[in-house]
């Protein structure tokens, strides 16, 4: 069984009200359920973050061997024939990306250290993209996203607990720094899971990604102010291939 998850904060209303109802639409669909997390925030960290709180309190709602399908509240499903279950596979499946960022890890072995630095003096990396991925209920994803959220070493450093990207640079650490992590995930292209308006892009680090054409599984607002988010995806509701 498939799970849509999503979590939004107070602010978030008028956008929630906005997609939840095309991906509440898309679980009838392919007879997916829907959960939405309501708990608390925490306000010590970057808002981001909660996803995984939220994975986390959804394991417990589920099945093991169930599947949960995180979806940004920035999201819509554009192409909802579209069945996700056919690309499951492993533990995780996520999508990667090489996007610059303002954030510099090293020294991952014994500590996490991490600093803001230039555009110009941090070059590429490979990263993955937590916007939208699916995530089975077992023992090693209750484990991954369990240490992940208690890692003192992330959870201590303010720069990664604020930074807007602080929980893509967690899956990073974890993942991507982590061999036997790897072995558990599927890795898809980014476009699968992200693809971006066509129209404007306010957010220079995303000047990669592949602008949405039709046919294409998702877009995503990513960057936008919250006005301009639900404006633009009002417009994209419109076009969904029901």
């Amino acid at each position: 069984m498939i799970y849509i998850l999503q979590k939004v904060n107070f602010a978030q209303g008028e956008l929630y009200k906005l997609t939840s109802k095309a991906w509440k639409r898309y679980a009838e669909r392919h007879s997916y359920g829907y959960i939405f997390d309501t708990n608390s925030y925490n306000d010590y960290i970057n808002g981001m973050w909660m996803k995984w709180v939220a994975v986390e309190n959804a394991f417990k709602l589920i099945n093991k061997n169930d599947w949960l399908f995180w979806c940004d509240a920035d999201t819509l499903p554009m192409n909802p024939h579209i069945d996700v279950s056919t690309i499951l596979d492993k533990d995780l499946v996520i999508s990667t990306w090489v996007s610059p960022t303002h954030i510099r890890i090293y020294d991952m072995g014994k500590d996490i250290k991490a600093e803001y630095c230039s555009w110009e003096t941090l070059g590429w990396w490979n990263t993955v993209h937590t916007g939208n991925f699916l995530i089975r209920n077992c023992e090693w994803s209750r484990n991954l996203v369990y240490e992940m959220q208690r890692d003192e070493r992330i959870f201590k450093n303010p720069i990664l607990m604020k930074h807007p990207q602080g929980d893509e640079v967690g899956m990073v650490v974890y993942i991507l720094g982590n061999a036997d992590n790897r072995a558990h995930v599927k890795f898809m292209p980014v476009e699968f899971f992200f693809t971006k308006p066509s129209f404007g892009c306010p957010v220079s680090a995303l000047s990669t990604i592949k602008r949405y054409q039709k046919g294409d599984f998702i877009v995503h607002a990513a960057g936008y102010p919250l006005s301009e988010k639900i404006e633009v995806l009002s417009r994209y509701a419109q076009q969904i291939e029901w």
